[in-house]
């Protein structure tokens, strides 16, 4: 449990390192960032977590977070971009993406994504 609180704690600080506000033209920006998860030793829960709100005339405008959990032999553990539930509100709310990582995780990644002008 303490490696999975401070693998939380970690996750959160990075993204809020990351997280400032900037004005986006084009056709959209991402950002990542990746912890490593090899230690992990049985079934453990995460979630990422941001505030978001989109500011744009371009009505087809969206953001989301995302996580992916990659395996030790290459393959894919986890994945959520929200592509079923992308952001399009122009008022500040919270958004999570929740997932697992077990004794097969290498690394985590994540970050967000903001797609339109």
């Amino acid at each position: 449990m303490k490696k999975a609180l401070c693998l939380l704690v970690i996750m959160s600080a990075s993204l809020g390192s990351y997280a400032q506000v900037k004005e986006i033209t084009g056709n959209g920006t991402s950002f990542m960032q990746f912890i490593d998860a090899s230690f992990v030793k049985k079934k453990v829960k995460f979630r990422v977590s941001a505030s978001v709100k989109i500011i744009s005339a371009d009505s087809s405008s969206w953001a989301c977070i995302w996580a992916r959990v990659d395996n030790k032999n290459g393959g894919r553990g986890f994945f959520d971009n929200m592509g079923d539930r992308k952001i399009r509100s122009d008022k500040w709310a919270s958004y999570f993406v929740e997932g697992e990582m077990d004794e097969n995780s290498d690394k985590v990644y994540f970050g967000g994504l903001c797609e339109g002008n």
